[in-house]
């Protein structure tokens, strides 16, 4: 466990959720233990066995895993948020423009020529924006898996969320459209496995949304009452089985979620926390689950990482402990 900064944004209020990193859980190509210091950070993202974060003053910084340059952060912003995928990442700058770098050998993902977006999201193999050039204001771009990209929905959004082989989607009425991960065997959606292991089978009885967040092949949404509702998973195992509590963010890592409350405390979740899965058929993924550490208990988190597939939990908060 390591503590260390917080995330991005600009004006006074970025400044007041700015701060440091606190980490825990594996600390392969020590990613928790080679992060940034310093009370600047507003934004945090990691993929495997890497981070990248988002400074106050729209800059970038990224660490751990080097391969396929992963941690070689573009300087063309300012930036105003970060998406990060298993080996790639994107930026939106400030003017719109989305910048990508890492595992980009294949042109797919890239993303469009002369995309403007007010959003961005990353999953292991593709990226998500929400367009804002115009008329087409509002519409999703989806580029890299075909399965993403033919899905995605039409109409206008507002919010974009990427799970490691699906994609969620809000509109401004709190309506939500998820799609994807039909061609991945670990979350598929064609039969392949129980509707209740598939992140396309949005509960029926689902009220009005107003957050999303997403694990490996887990979604989660936040209801207005703050309970979070959450389907999908793994094909033996799945990361659904929410503490019932009120929460204002959420989101999840290869095997295991966290959850933020309104006063700032942090939950986790795994496979050693579900009923309905064989603790043989879960030993893969419960090694990646590892409880908030006690020394986080009396300060408030003030951002949560945005993952779907690090084996690590990164927040940001005020102060270092």
């Amino acid at each position: 466990m390591v503590a260390f900064a917080a995330i991005v944004g600009l004006g006074e209020r970025a400044r007041a959720q700015a701060g440091y990193f606190f980490g825990w859980g594996s600390n392969a190509h020590n990613v928790l233990t080679t992060a940034p210091t310093g009370a600047k950070w507003t934004q945090v993202g990691a993929g495997d066995g890497f981070a990248v974060a988002l400074n106050l003053d729209g800059t970038l910084a990224a660490w751990g895993n080097s391969a396929n340059g992963r941690t070689i952060v573009p300087t063309t912003g300012p930036y105003t948020q970060i998406a990060v995928g298993w080996d790639c990442s994107f930026a939106l700058r400030a003017d719109g423009a989305v910048d990508a770098w890492g595992n980009l050998s294949t042109t797919t993902m890239r993303p469009p020529d002369g995309l403007r977006a007010s959003a961005i999201a990353a999953g292991e193999t593709f990226g998500l924006a929400i367009r804002a050039d115009g008329e087409r204001n509002g519409e999703i771009v989806a580029w890299g898996d075909s399965g993403v990209v033919s899905g995605a929905p039409s109409g206008q959004f507002v919010v974009i969320v990427a799970g490691a082989h699906f994609a969620m989607a809000r509109t401004a009425e709190g309506a939500i459209a998820v799609w994807g991960g039909s061609t991945h065997p670990e979350c598929a959606n064609a039969g392949l496995i129980p509707p209740r292991y598939s992140p396309t089978q949005v509960p029926a009885n689902l009220p009005r949304v107003v957050a999303l967040g997403s694990g490996h092949c887990t979604a989660y949404a936040i209801d207005g009452s703050g309970s979070v509702w959450a389907w999908g998973g793994a094909i033996t195992c799945s990361q659904t089985f929410v503490p019932a509590l009120t929460y204002t963010e959420v989101t999840g890592g290869y095997g295991h979620g966290v959850g933020k409350r309104p006063d700032g405390r942090v939950h986790t979740w795994g496979p050693a926390h579900e009923p309905l899965c064989p603790p043989d058929n879960c030993s893969p993924l419960a090694s990646y689950y590892v409880p908030v550490p006690s020394s986080l208990d009396l300060i408030p988190v003030l951002k949560l990482y945005k993952s779907h597939s690090a084996r690590f939990t990164l927040v940001i908060i005020p102060s270092q402990p």
